[in-house]
């Protein structure tokens, strides 16, 4: 990987802490140099659970830094989008995902995406080095926040591995050893993100170690093993797995307009804001435009999708907002309703950024269970899904095929505008192609993939690039 945000030293890790308490409102980069002031050395980052809980939640904080693009942040929720066919952007800055022209000389949130995105896997696997060694660390505390590195490791390699397809596996944090890794089946890095779960599974309690939802429990790292067990078509276990979720202590939430606060009973894990901007979620900032006539919305909705959407369906009501420019009316995302809060202290905000929700669950249960060809089961978490949005209930005795698209109907709308469902459903079942050369006049079926940073491909001679991106 690049030499980004590394620091060893031959007989101890030196580890920055990104912040110096649990409550996350303040942040130091990593640097490429001598150790700075706030370095810890390992020995002392281990050596009692206030230090290792500051280390864990420095990842939290760094993950959802809004400055940049980041897999973590809320981004796949808008460029994902750009690069199905959910939204477009008023910003030309934004073409390339819209047209689906990515270049890999371009310093663009593909970019950042890969940068960062290994820059936070660096951070994770150096507390597990940290926690596997001797140290002072309590065994309760030691175990779950073991499971949380688990789970972030296995988290960031699925982002990762959807936008990029096959991506170097690492575990350690020599700068040398990782620098010179080549990029590794995509089923090789589905067999570790499923065996990472299992492992935080094991490691994770039921309740959450947060007053809140902001940590992961045993439930955050089991919704995302449902979405790789479904992803993989491993559908008796995505069924399995997602029916565990749905019979936890979660509840979908009627009132559509409260799916998405952080009090959400819905909600399975959500990362809280950092800084103090009065940025609630990256996603609400970036859809939510401002309310002076003469501006034009940041990203408006793609006639498609507002055209999918069936009649009386209250996601359209509740879920989408309209913003006036030149005497035209656009609808954006508004999922979350926050652009900018009043309240500069992020413990305040009334939205968090939601990643897993029990409403996800029931989608991956019936998808599996059409699959398996058991159509009564997913019929009636389809209807689940249905009545809470006003439709009408599905017809009893859809055959496997059209319960499959029926599926896919709701996915698409049930989850637009979140964290790149859209994009992922189009590639994983081979529909991208299909679907986005109709509407797009520069779309390449090699534009599943995004392509590979050039300075990776400067500085480690082991990775190729993905097809389509001449080097």
């Amino acid at each position: 990987m690049q030499n980004v945000n590394v620091y060893t030293k031959k007989n101890s890790l030196l580890i920055v802490l990104l912040l110096c308490c649990v409550t996350m409102v303040s942040c130091k980069k990593f640097l490429d140099a001598d150790p700075p002031k706030d370095v810890v050395p390992a020995d002392h980052l281990f050596n009692n659970d206030a230090n290792a809980l500051a280390a864990i939640s420095g990842v939290y904080q760094d993950m959802m830094i809004s400055s940049y693009p980041r897999v973590a942040n809320g981004t796949l929720s808008v460029y994902s989008g750009l690069t199905a066919d959910e939204i477009y952007s008023f910003n030309q800055a934004d073409l390339e995902f819209s047209t689906n022209q990515l270049t890999f000389q371009s310093s663009s949130a593909a970019d950042y995406c890969w940068q960062y995105g290994y820059a936070s896997m660096y951070r994770v696997n150096a507390i597990l080095q940290g926690l596997q060694a001797p140290n002072g660390v309590s065994a309760p505390t030691k175990s779950q926040l073991l499971g949380e590195a688990y789970f972030l490791r296995a988290f960031i390699y699925f982002q990762l591995t959807n936008l990029y397809g096959k991506v170097p596996l690492t575990e350690a944090t020599d700068y040398q050893t990782n620098s010179a890794l080549p990029r590794s089946e995509i089923a090789v890095v589905y067999d570790t993100i499923i065996a990472n779960l299992k492992l935080a599974e094991g490691l994770l309690q039921a309740t959450y170690p947060t007053s809140g939802k902001v940590r992961p429990n045993r439930y955050t790292a089991s919704a995302l093993l449902a979405r790789a067990y479904l992803y993989r078509g491993r559908y008796a276990e995505a069924a399995a797995k997602a029916g565990e979720i749905i019979g936890g202590p979660y509840t979908l939430v009627k009132d559509l307009n409260k799916v998405f606060l952080k009090e959400s009973g819905e909600a399975i894990w959500e990362l809280m804001p950092v800084g103090n901007r009065g940025v609630n979620t990256f996603t609400g900032n970036m859809f939510v435009p401002d309310t002076s006539a003469s501006s034009a919305p940041k990203y408006a909705l793609n006639a498609g999708l507002v055209k999918a959407f069936e009649a009386g369906d209250k996601r359209l009501d509740n879920w989408t907002g309209i913003k006036k420019y030149n005497n035209v009316n656009y609808l954006y995302p508004a999922k979350y309703k926050v652009r900018v809060g009043a309240s500069t202290v992020p413990a305040n905000a009334a939205e968090y950024e939601i990643v897993f929700r029990l409403g996800e669950q029931y989608l991956i249960r019936a998808e599996a269970n059409a699959q398996l060809g058991n159509t009564v089961p997913a019929i009636a978490d389809m209807d689940s899904i249905r009545s809470r949005a006003g439709l009408p209930l599905l017809p009893a005795g859809l055959d496997k095929n059209a319960l499959l698209t029926a599926v896919a109907q709701e996915r698409r709308i049930e989850l637009f505008s979140e964290w790149g469902h859209r994009w992922f459903d189009l590639v994983r079942t081979n529909k991208a192609d299909e679907v986005l050369r109709a509407l797009k006049p520069t779309w390449k079926p090699t534009s599943v993939l995004w392509p590979i940073p050039q300075y990776e491909l400067n500085t480690n001679p082991a990775i190729s690039q993905n097809d389509g991106y001449n080097n």
